[in-house]
């Protein structure tokens, strides 16, 4: 089979649909084991993204994913050939909604619950306009159990041209938690009674001449019998009517629920089950492993993660400790707390998708003299930023935050680099930040934080250590390479560090003379030790180099407390943009901080000196 053109795909019949599906699924799998990506939420919403483009008027109507990582099989369906040389691919396409990419893409999404607000949004243009436009959310039973989707429900209006799609798989990344999750489990028919359902219509649909009308009355009578006897969900309270729940792995039925939520006048709620990894056994039985999968040219050392370090390092901790507690945000398997989970199930505690939620709820914690731990991805602790300031160091409190995934985030792109938090934790009184390179200095962060009296952010970068930096750098709050008087001095931390001292050898082959000098702990600094290296070294210029955002970054908050040196200095670090997805050389140098990039910076800025 070949690929379709979206007019060809409308065109085809049911059972002709349904079998694209399955050859799109097929190609999903054979390109994302090469390329890696996200895996098992793309093949569980096949029918749902072929019926969407087949019932609605795209890209009129506008499609709207949640987080925007199960659009694979959309993408595919609206003329983006994806393939193992071009998804996730620098220049290419992004594993994600991107505007700018397709104007089948109205917004971009890379976090969770926010395609509702866009719907609301969308919709209510469209009325101020005066268009015809159905704004359609689909949105993952996991994004449910957000603050953010409740605030955008509270926010439709009777009128507003609206579907929902509530893909209903029983998981976000790890299991869905708490009594939103436990709702949909209550309101979901189940699978008995989805196969009955199933079963049924295919026996009455081969009754000659009137099977198929016979169906549809008795699918009529059932939803009119059920809208009297049945109480109304939360959702219909609200004023949104409820369709389901369904089969959504079922085309004909999706199609069918479609068109009936296109023809009504209210905002509508179409409760679909889907399988996440469908038609992938491995993915079928193992839906969290294939959440993401790697790329086959990973750019990961062999050995142990950070982040499973982490789970180590807490479980560790909790031995001695009881009052330590652990806390994610959907993420137990990707944050590495899996193992303090089965040992420690009383002290933890999984919030959902609900970042904001877990730091107020820890900082509460913590005033009862418990030790929280809140192990979250640095892209999704821009999250926040409120919560932290005034809930938790505000008051004093302490909370250990674990932030994973801390610097480029490679081919997932712009939405999930961590090269925001350290900008953010500068600005944040009472609060103290590490940023390890190694597992040593892993260790060691963890260790100083149980010391500290208010909040502690331990951030450190997806995969494994830079193996290269062991043995040149001691552990420690600040520390050299070498303590000699050198033209050159680099101030730098976290896994950038590696290219800095490639950059340092390529200068030091051309006779310029470089020292390093690595920070572990960033916040607060002590600039008294620093003014000393600059006054003992003595050099021509000085080069903060970091993995992160130049405005309010480490660079400038350096700069803005040395006495010293601030004359003869310059800040190498991402200016003004965003950083598209890549590999991380390709990354690197895009910033601009490449090894090559930061020699060829340093010869520049010399000769101008």
């Amino acid at each position: 089979m070949d690929f379709l053109t979206l007019d060809e795909v409308k065109k085809l019949s049911v059972e002709e649909a349904s079998d694209y599906c399955n050859f799109l699924r097929r190609h999903i799998v054979d390109t994302v084991m090469v390329t890696g990506g996200h895996l098992s939420s793309n093949l569980g919403v096949a029918e749902i993204s072929t019926a969407c483009v087949r019932v609605f008027d795209v890209p009129n109507d506008l499609i709207i994913y949640d987080v925007g990582h199960q659009s694979y099989i959309h993408k595919l369906l609206t003329e983006r050939y994806l393939d193992s040389d071009n998804l996730r691919a620098f220049g290419k396409y992004s594993g994600f909604t991107k505007r700018d990419e397709s104007i089948y893409d109205p917004f971009g999404a890379g976090h969770s619950s926010t395609a509702l607000s866009a719907a609301v949004g969308f919709a209510k243009a469209s009325k101020l306009k005066g268009e015809n436009k159905t704004a359609v959310a689909i949105i993952g039973d996991g994004a449910f159990c957000t603050g953010m989707t409740f605030e955008a429900i509270n926010n439709i209006d009777s009128d507003d041209k609206i579907v929902i799609i509530l893909n209903d798989n029983e998981m976000s990344i790890s299991k869905n938690v708490g009594r939103m999750s436990n709702y949909l489990v209550k309101i979901r028919s189940g699978k008995k009674y989805l196969n009955f359902k199933s079963k049924t219509k295919r026996f009455v649909s081969k009754i000659p001449i009137i099977g198929s009308a016979l169906y549809r009355f008795a699918s009529a009578l059932k939803d009119a019998l059920k809208r009297l006897v049945v109480k109304n969900t939360f959702f219909e309270e609200l004023g949104i009517d409820y369709i389901g729940p369904a089969d959504g792995n079922d085309l004909e039925t999706v199609e069918r629920l479609l068109y009936e939520a296109k023809k009504r006048t209210k905002p509508v709620l179409i409760h679909l089950c889907t399988q996440k990894g469908r038609g992938f056994e491995d993915a079928e039985k193992h839906p969290d492993r294939y959440h993401s999968v790697s790329p086959k040219t990973s750019e990961s050392n062999e050995g142990k993660t950070f982040s499973e370090y982490f789970g180590e390092i807490v479980v560790n901790e909790a031995v001695n400790n009881k009052s330590v507690i652990a806390v994610t945000a959907a993420m137990c398997d990707g944050t590495g707390l899996n193992g303090f989970k089965a040992a420690y199930p009383d002290r933890f505690f999984d919030v959902g998708i609900c970042e904001e939620h877990a730091v107020t709820f820890c900082s509460a914690m913590n005033a009862e003299g418990l030790v929280p731990y809140f192990a979250v991805y640095s892209t999704f602790f821009q999250r926040c930023y409120d919560q932290l300031v005034h809930d938790c160091a505000l008051q004093n409190l302490k909370i250990i935050f674990a932030l994973d995934r801390a610097g480029f985030s490679s081919h997932d792109g712009p939405t999930h680099h961590g090269v925001f938090d350290v900008a953010l934790l500068m600005s944040v009184p009472h609060i103290t930040v590490y940023s390890p390179a190694t597992l040593d200095e892993m260790k060691y962060s963890f260790d100083m934080a149980k010391d500290c009296n208010t909040a502690v952010a331990v951030r450190y970068p997806k995969g494994c250590e830079s193996a290269d930096l062991k043995d040149i750098f001691k552990v420690s709050d600040l520390s050299l390479d070498e303590y000699k008087t050198s033209d050159v001095l680099f101030i730098t931390y976290g896994k950038i560090t590696s290219e800095v001292i490639l950059a340092k050898k390529c200068l030091e082959a051309l006779g310029t003379s470089c020292t390093v000098l690595k920070l572990l702990k960033i916040k607060p600094i002590d600039f008294e030790t620093v003014e000393a290296v600059i006054n003992k070294i003595s050099p021509k210029g000085i080069f903060v180099v970091e993995e992160g955002i130049r405005s309010s970054g480490l660079g400038e908050h350096i700069f803005a407390n040395l006495s010293s040196g601030v004359n003869k200095a310059e800040i190498y670090a991402i200016d003004n943009t965003f950083i598209p997805h890549g590999n991380l050389s390709q990354l690197y140098d895009f910033a601009g901080i490449s090894a090559n990039k930061i020699t060829q910076r340093v010869i520049s800025w010399m000769k101008k000196a």
